[in-house]
């Protein structure tokens, strides 16, 4: 009886867990999602369709560089006032979109 009560506990708590996890992760994702929204909202999608002026590189070359910019300020610690790892995450969620973007037909 010890046991299948043992049993069905660590069941319960594995469940709890994975739960737990999933609400994290949602949240995690919907802070992120509606982050992105409302940038791409405020600076006109720049990140995905850029104004070129200057620069002509592939839009995945841009995104990477100003994830370069992002890590070499966190790393010099001038990353005063910034969210450094959410810009980091809301990057590379951008640089996967370009991925994404670069391989449809």
């Amino acid at each position: 009886m010890e046991r299948a009560l043992y049993l069905v506990s660590l069941s319960l708590i594995e469940r709890q867990l994975g739960a737990g996890f999933e609400t994290y992760l949602n949240t995690v994702l919907e802070a992120s999602r509606a982050q992105l929204i409302a940038k791409n909202q405020a600076y006109g999608n720049s990140a995905l369709d850029p104004v070129r002026v200057f620069s002509k590189a592939s839009l995945k070359e841009q995104l990477l560089v100003r994830l370069d910019d992002k890590v070499s300020r966190l790393r010099r610690g001038q990353a005063a006032g910034e969210d450094v790892a959410d810009d980091l995450f809301g990057y590379l969620l951008l640089v996967a979109i370009a991925d994404m973007r670069e391989r449809r037909p």
